[in-house]
């Protein structure tokens, strides 16, 4: 043990008197190196040196990539590495599909049909009946005196409306608390069949209606397709009662879904003189995004530069992993601005801006609920977000400017990143302007359509997804932002209870009577009605050149076969197979990549990176000094290196004290390949790390193993401690020709809390294993010159065992080096 020490004093003694003639200094990274951290240089050759030294410069400067703090936050391992070029060129050979899809995946086979193939939506119609009267009650409000187009305006396909009623009005005609059991509606002349007629109810405290008061949580008394009878009272008779406590107005909601548009239902009116109803007649689309296929893209733009504000209607189906609303940029971490459905699988939007140096983000605290429509606006002021649910303001969080710079890969409903999956959502009204909109703007926005966007130069992108058909979304703002259906998605049209937009107020409502029927029973006959609705196709991208596979040779569409779905609102009930015309399968065809020089890279340091938050390495920064002598044959003339991470900025030297070497190094090889990451359960059951015969050169006289390792990651089954691999102490073993020549421990028990750089974050004075943040790792020599005995050897690695009772430390990882 004191034979280091004496070497390393004898080293101060000498150096004291050394010439700068004995010594060269060779530069490589610098501070202003702000991203650079690798690089070929010059270093001296026809030189020998008794000493080379690296000495690794750290330095905290607002400059840094990698986040906001001037040095980085977490403890990152990172690499000296040396690149050996070998003048030995390869290729790879690599295998392309025959066929993907439009999302650029694909699947072994694909079940094909020549022919449209539909979904099915099932409704539960209700046939309300009673056998017989015990008792009636019935009261009549108002008196005909309006024809009442708009309550259930069948001149379009779908529509909506909401009327009000006071209580004083049904208890001046008698009315008391109690359960409603029907409702009748006086029709005139012309009418229309009326496909899924909806009637919901809610007790209200409001006494008028507007747009802004759209009312949602309702209960839905009456569900089933009509036939209005002319110059007659038309019965409505639920299928649960409303129980009314006879202090409170009533809402009445009606809404229905036909195939098409048609005439109108003319319904007896009246004017009770205060702003009874509200109504809207649809012939809107939204787009529907498959969670698999689907996607749009938008053409290359800047889009963002400053504040700015999105708005969109989504109905989401499910939480995919990573699935986007929008991603902005120009590839994976490129000048992103995202909009998450769903942050990993969690239901929660998440909002991120990266840029060139910065990346910000923050997540909305609540699960946004799936088969439901809601509306969401995200607003950024200088640096702060704010979003708005449903038009109310809910959540601030910490984001950025973005930047000025133009997006070439715009995508909604797909993400940048290749393994992130495909948004499950309708999607409808997506608006965006930049501008930050006043709060008031956002509120009134949240139940408008735009009727004049071109007039707003702010809008820089508006899909209202009205077209219904075909493969391009118009941009109706000024810009003309068109984009492209990829997948494909399909048209969507919106039903009559969702209809959220183009509301008109009114001071007309149907003159109707409530009725309250006493029955021995309810006879209620359950109708299942199925509406069938043809599914987009689906884009195969094929690859059908054998010399150039992978530049795509025509572009086809197919209909999916197999399992079509029934859904009953969005939930599958049942499904329907789908006989498949053709089964398309896969073929895997073989290509080699551009030839690429083989490098073989060489770890010569190793390095943790501190816990940065509020630390100061000083104006200077702060040198950790390696000893590389033994890598000499790799720092000779040009050199090709690499060093640190983007957390700190770095200045990288070595200084080289000219002299004989205490050894020749004629050879170094790497005993299991360069440095990589073990499992210590593969490590324990010898799957990694087994043994490996070498041979030996003849004119070697001695031999030494260097190793490096560190152990990562936090398990334990029981919860006890130590968790492993980071923070256990294991025992080492080093074999060599099956005998065991060494056993050693790495535990750093107090070197952390003693390490000069501090005051660091987390947990920065805790024992580890093989590392502290914020310093160099250490190397452990084995000389085994005198276990040699012919001209090959065999080393071999073991380790403490897995604990029997705490399996899960097994999965764990050290990072190894030899």
């Amino acid at each position: 043990m004191k034979k280091p020490l004496i070497y390393l004093l004898l080293f101060i003694t000498i150096t004291a008197g050394i010439s700068a003639q004995d010594t060269i200094t060779v530069q490589t990274l610098t501070f202003d190196s702000i991203t650079t951290r690798r690089g070929v240089w010059e270093f001296p050759t026809g030189e020998t040196f008794r000493k080379i030294l690296m000495v690794h410069t750290l330095k905290c400067d607002i400059q840094t990539q990698h986040d906001q703090y001037e040095c980085g936050e977490w403890d990152y391992l990172t690499y000296n590495k040396i690149y050996e070029h070998t003048g030995v060129y390869d290729s790879t050979l690599y295998f392309h599909p025959s066929f993907t899809f439009a999302n650029n995946r694909t699947t072994d086979s694909v079940l094909i049909s020549n022919e449209p193939v539909y979904n099915y939506f099932n409704h539960r119609h209700k046939n309300v009946s009673f056998p017989d009267t015990l008792s009636y009650e019935n009261i009549e409000i108002g008196y005909p005196s309006e024809y009442a187009y708009d309550v259930i305006p069948t001149d379009y396909p779908a529509g909506r409306s909401q009327y009000l009623w006071k209580a004083e009005e049904l208890t001046e005609q008698g009315f008391t608390e109690g359960d409603i059991t029907g409702i009748k509606l006086s029709s005139l002349l012309f009418n229309e069949d009326v496909e899924h007629l909806m009637v919901r109810i809610a007790a209200v405290e409001i006494d008028e209606l507007t747009p802004d008061t759209l009312i949602n949580l309702l209960d839905t008394v009456f569900y089933n397709s009509c036939e209005f009878a002319v110059y007659d009272w038309n019965d409505i008779n639920f299928s649960e009662p409303f129980y009314w406590d006879g202090q409170s107005n009533i809402l009445i909601d009606f809404s229905f879904t036909n195939q098409q548009a048609g005439g109108v239902v003319e319904l007896w009116g009246e004017d009770p003189g205060f702003n009874c109803g509200i109504s809207s007649g649809s012939n809107n689309y939204a787009l529907d995004f498959d969670g698999t296929f689907d996607f749009l893209k938008l053409p290359e733009d800047t889009y963002f530069n400053s504040d700015f504000t999105f708005e969109v209607w989504i109905y989401k189906r499910n939480n995919n992993n990573w699935s986007r609303v929008f991603d902005f940029g120009n590839g994976p971490n490129q000048n992103n601005v995202i909009v998450a459905l769903s942050k990993q699988t969690s239901g929660k939007f998440s909002f991120h801006i990266n840029n060139d140096n910065l990346n910000r983000s923050f997540e909305f605290d609540d699960v946004i609920p799936t088969n439901q429509w809601v509306h969401l606006t995200l607003r950024l002021t200088a640096h702060m977000g704010w979003v708005y649910i449903n038009g109310e303001f809910v959540k601030l969080g910490l984001l950025q400017q973005p930047d000025d710079t133009e997006r070439t890969i715009n995508y909604i409903g797909r993400s940048n990143w290749s393994n992130d999956e495909f948004a499950d959502m309708l999607i409808d009204e997506f608006r965006l302007y930049k501008t930050a909109l006043e709060p008031e703007e956002i509120k009134a926005h949240y139940r408008m359509e735009l009727e004049n966007p071109q007039a707003d130069t702010n809008l820089i992108v508006y899909f209202n997804f009205n077209e219904g058909t075909g493969t391009v979304v118009n941009d109706s703002s000024i810009y003309g932002h068109h984009a492209i259906c990829y997948g494909l998605p399909s048209w969507y049209r919106i039903t009559g209870p969702e209809v959220s937009l183009g509301f008109n107020q009114s001071n007309i409502r149907p003159w109707i009577q409530f009725e309250r029927i006493e029955s021995s029973g309810v006879e209620i006959v359950v109708e299942n009605v199925i509406d069938s609705v043809a599914d987009s196709p689906m884009q195969i991208v094929l690859f059908e050149n054998l010399e150039e596979p992978t530049i795509p040779t025509d572009t086809v569409l197919y209909w999916q076969a197999g399992n079509s779905y029934v859904y009953e609102n969005w939930h599958i009930v049942d499904s329907v197979w789908v006989e498949p015309d053709e089964i398309m399968f896969k073929e895997d065809l073989p290509y080699y990549g551009e030839p690429f020089e083989v490098l073989e890279q060489y770890e010569i340091g190793r390095f943790i990176t501190p816990y940065g938050i509020g630390l100061s390495l000083g104006p200077e920064g702060f040198s950790w000094v390696f000893d590389v002598t033994d890598y000499a044959q790799f720092l000779q003339g040009e050199v090709d290196l690499s060093a640190g991470n983007q957390q700190e900025l770095i200045d990288l030297k070595f200084i080289m004290i000219k002299g004989t070497p205490p050894r020749d190094v004629l050879q170094i090889d790497r005993i299991w390949g360069k440095y990589a990451s073990y499992s210590y359960k593969n490590l324990d059951d010898d799957i990694s790390l087994t043994a490996v015969t070498l041979p030996l050169l003849p004119e070697a006289d001695e031999f030494k193993v260097k190793t490096r390792l560190t152990g990562h990651g936090h398990y334990s089954n029981t919860g006890e401690y130590p968790h492993c691999c980071e923070w256990k102490d294991n025992t080492h073993y080093l074999l060599v020709n099956s005998e065991q020549v060494a056993d050693w421990h790495i535990f750093q028990y107090h070197d952390c809390g003693l390490n000069p750089v501090y005051p660091q974050g987390g947990t920065w004075p805790g024992a580890r294993e093989g590392w502290c943040p914020g310093d160099l790792v250490t190397d452990h020599d084995f000389e085994i010159t005198n276990y040699i005995t012919g001209n090959e050897v065999t080393i071999d690695y073991d380790i403490t065992p897995v604990p029997p009772d705490n399996q899960g430390m097994g999965n764990l990882f050290l990072e190894w080096k030899y």
